[in-house]
Order: structure tokens, then C-alpha cells, then sequence
């Protein structure tokens, strides 16, 4: 995977974790849980309290371009889960499909 894939990836992925937490303030999901565990929680606590805040999406952003560089296992992992986040997955909270 290019530089350019891999940096449209994390968007993607931060993309969806701060819509998560715009309309559902702390609402697990596969996808919000892989990330938050691999961001730094400096990043992860400015995006709870600022979900749509520019420059804290491009350091996550870039926090994760970094990651995914370092270790190329995770882009398969992460690719998996905006599949599945994309194509609707049953939330374990509330058992009904988000789309």
C-alpha cells in the first residue's frame, strides 16, 4: 500500500471515529476500540472533547499515518474493520445494524 492509500486510510478512520463520537459521545465499536488503543491517549482525549476540531483530526491523522507505517500488519487490520464499519455491523451495545 502507497503513502497516499495508507494517509486515506487513517482519514477515513479518524473520519469515522469523530462521527462516532459527535452522535455518540463514547459509543464503542470495533472500530473506535482498535483505534483508540493504538492512538495516544493525548489525541484520543482532545478528539472526546473536540470530535470535529481540524487540527485535532489531522494529528490523529498523522499519529496514525505514522503507526500504519511502522508496522504494515495493522493496515490489513484496520482496512478489515472500515469494511465491516462501512458495510453495517452489529453493534454489541444494543444488538441493532448500524449503516
Amino acid at each position: 500500500m502507497d503513502k497516499q492509500a495508507i494517509s486515506e486510510l487513517a482519514a477515513g478512520a479518524v473520519n469515522a471515529l469523530s462521527a462516532n463520537l459527535n452522535i455518540g459521545g463514547a459509543m464503542e465499536t470495533p472500530l473506535s476500540r482498535w483505534i483508540s488503543s493504538r492512538l495516544s491517549a493525548t489525541i484520543i482525549a482532545a478528539l472526546r472533547k473536540s470530535p470535529t476540531d481540524q487540527s485535532i483530526q489531522e494529528g490523529a491523522e498523522q499519529e496514525l499515518v505514522a503507526l500504519l507505517t511502522a508496522q504494515p500488519a495493522l493496515i490489513q487490520q484496520l482496512s478489515g474493520l472500515m469494511r465491516m464499519a462501512h458495510n453495517g455491523i452489529v453493534m454489541p451495545q444494543d444488538g441493532r445494524n448500524q449503516v
